[in-house]
């Protein structure tokens, strides 16, 4: 009759043999590890070449309770983290009891290796959400420009007159870094150019606009 194996022994044999495997794991699984790390420098280098610098973030996973009020959604990116651009990653958690969200945030090969696994398969989203946010922005900061342009005209219209500087009542010359040139250039352009000249003078008493001119 043979002998009962007591379960202990079998348990730790099993134990002993996951042991075993541990080192070739760790190996395996840091060596990947580190080739991610390089493929995304890689990519860092791409994109740095461009100097787009337009802070974008797209989502790798989300979790809410709209009876809450809560959610938690982690993001990879491409931001300024500590000084320097590259792929990010981070957290934001919102919580009604807080007043900011609370958000952590690495560059990518510093962020935690879980979050850089789940992270990875967005990389394709992230590029086409970067070239949609430097569109975006690039008409924004031509609009910007086209207006200040515009403001720039007025102003020089007033200022660019035989007298180089205007004078309202008593009042120290205005000049282009005054927020009041904009008010006096919208005047300039409804009067004609006998009120013009008396504000030139320094001759005008009277309000921005609506005003008659003392002689």
């Amino acid at each position: 009759m043979a002998l009962q194996r007591d379960p202990l022994f079998d348990k730790v044999d099993r134990v002993k043999k996951s042991i075993q495997q541990f080192p070739e794991a760790a190996s395996k699984l840091n060596a990947a590890t580190d080739q991610l790390g390089k493929s995304v420098g890689q990519l860092d280098a791409v994109l740095k070449k461009f100097s787009l610098g337009v802070p974008t973030w797209v989502s790798f996973k989300l979790e809410s309770d709209e009876n809450l009020d809560y959610y938690y959604k982690e993001e990879l990116g491409y931001a300024k983290i500590g000084g320097k651009w590259g792929v990010a990653i981070r957290t934001v958690e919102y919580n009604p009891g807080r007043r900011d969200n609370d958000i952590e945030q690495w560059l990518f090969n510093e962020a935690p290796r879980l979050l850089r696994v789940q992270a990875i398969e967005k990389i394709p989203e992230l590029l086409q959400a970067m070239l949609e946010a430097a569109g975006v922005m690039s008409k924004q900061i031509a609009e910007k420009a086209e207006e200040l342009d515009v403001l720039t005209a007025g102003i020089s219209e007033v200022i660019d007159r035989p007298s180089k500087s205007i004078n309202l009542a008593g009042l120290s010359p205005v000049s282009a870094a005054d927020p009041s040139i904009v008010a006096v250039a919208e005047y300039a352009k409804r009067t004609n150019e006998e009120v013009a000249a008396q504000i030139a003078a320094g001759r005008y008493r009277g309000g921005l606009a609506g005003s008659k001119a003392r002689k």
